[in-house]
């Protein structure tokens, strides 16, 4: 497939504007970047294909940030109560309903299932202390199931709850087991879920899952453990922005997610919550409690006892940051402009052409008889069939110190890609802001990376 292929697609592309609301990190601002070739002679921008670790900044964060600001500076505590529309400020009080708004339709949430507080982990523990109560649990619902590969931090948030009551997480909590390339299937989860459908208290899963970027089967396993009585909760950190959600109509419990991944919100960015409506609605259910968790009218009354919000907002304990809440909005402001359904179709047809750039790449490593190689040294772990991933591929090296030298030689000449050691290197083109030239100019220049480490050690 030829560069005009590539940019006949960028042509008729109807989310192409998007692009120049970000951000495109410069080749001269990489400290690396030592080498302007052929393929990118034109672009002065780097080939940014890691957004599923940090998305790009978008270029309305600085104006929404700016706004608030410089509201605070005018007016002081003033600005708390009184919104400034003209300056798209609303009132401190309003901000963070304001982000609930525009996050619920990207989750498919009612707007009060949903809130912006903390990180994730700490969103989890939060959750995890109002829905993982083994000691009132009804006929001996202990356990908790996690895929295999969960994210380390999950795991250690999970581990560390089990042990706060009094529990052992070696027989408390459950691994559903992984093929050889860290893909789960739904077959697996629900053999899993029936094997421990008597004690299992909760099931807790990535909806795209950070190594492989495999999206699970999230209605049909949220349905089936239900079913069986166990709650439900997700990590969506790399579904959220990624894939279309419909957490009220899936029935899903609960799940948290970050704002910093496909959300481009920034760094440490203020996280997410979802509490399903049946839960929200319920102010008997146990909860860590603060402050902030209460109406806005009782808010500063300061009563002696605790009468939680309805919905999301229940959760919440502490006032946020209002600059960071303002980053949140704006970023997301973008993706509700065109709607998740058109962000997940070219999603689909980004990945698929760098998909069939990777076989093309693979034919022609392994036909080409001045290459040392007889097999293409990694293997796509990501499943084929779109509808079980997002935007990111996973390749799977052979050989780990051949991937990191590849990566540094992608990254000398202005290609960003993520890799996690031992041996996994994730591409991401985000529907936002890469652009199917993003693509065929990476896929060209991985093929010459990967011949040239090759034959460098081959002949070393």
């Amino acid at each position: 497939m030829s560069r005009f292929h590539a940019q006949k697609k960028d042509y008729d592309d109807p989310l192409r504007r998007l692009r120049s609301e970000f951000h495109i990190p410069k080749r001269s601002d990489m400290d690396t970047c030592i080498e302007i070739d052929m393929i990118q002679r034109s672009h002065e921008s780097v080939i940014y294909l890691a957004g599923s670790a940090i998305g790009l900044q978008p270029k309305l964060i600085t104006t929404r940030t700016t706004a608030f600001l410089n509201q605070w500076a005018r007016r002081g505590i003033a600005a708390g109560h009184t919104a400034e529309p003209e300056n798209n400020c609303p009132s401190w009080l309003e901000a963070e309903q304001v982000a609930a708004d525009s996050m619920a339709p990207i989750v498919g949430a009612l707007n009060s299932e949903v809130t912006l507080m903390g990180t994730l982990t700490a969103n989890l523990h939060f959750l995890l202390a109002s829905f993982y109560l083994p000691k009132k649990a009804e006929q001996g619902r202990t356990r908790i199931l996690i895929e295999e590969g969960a994210f380390a931090s999950d795991r250690y948030a999970i581990q560390s709850q089990i042990e706060w009551h009094g529990l052992d997480p070696t027989s408390e909590l459950i691994s559903i087991p992984c093929n050889e390339d860290g893909l789960l299937s739904t077959a697996a989860v629900c053999d899993t879920i029936e094997l421990f459908a008597h004690n299992a208290a909760l099931l807790i899963l990535s909806g795209v899952q950070f190594h492989t970027g495999q999206l699970l089967e999230i209605p049909h396993i949220t349905r089936y453990a239900r079913e069986r009585g166990i709650v439900v909760g997700w990590d969506l950190a790399h579904a959220v922005g990624n894939v279309e959600l419909k957490l009220h109509e899936w029935d899903v419990d609960f799940a948290v997610w970050c704002s910093y991944k496909y959300l481009n919100a920034g760094p440490g960015a203020t996280a997410g919550i979802f509490v399903h409506d049946r839960h929200g609605k319920d102010k008997n259910r146990r909860r860590l409690a603060g402050w902030w968790g209460v109406p806005i009218p009782q808010r500063f009354e300061m009563t002696q006892s605790f009468a939680p919000n309805v919905g999301a907002a229940g959760f919440k304990v502490s006032s946020p940051s209002i600059l960071d809440i303002t980053a949140v909005t704006a970023a997301l402001q973008l993706l509700n402009g065109p709607g998740m359904a058109k962000i997940t179709e070219k999603s689909r047809n980004l990945t698929g052409y760098l998909e069939s750039l990777l076989d093309d790449i693979a034919i022609q490593i392994t036909g080409n008889p001045r290459v040392r190689e007889e097999h293409v040294p990694w293997t796509v772990i990501t499943p084929r069939d779109p509808a079980q991933r997002g935007a990111m591929l996973s390749l799977r090296w052979r050989e780990g110190d051949r991937m990191e030298q590849v990566a540094r030689h992608l990254r000398d000449r202005g290609v960003i890609v993520d890799i996690r050691k031992p041996d996994i290197m994730r591409i991401t083109p985000a529907p936002l802001y890469n652009t199917f030239e993003d693509v065929w100019m990476f896929a060209q220049k991985l093929e010459k990376a990967t011949i040239a480490i090759g034959n460098r050690d081959s002949t070393s």
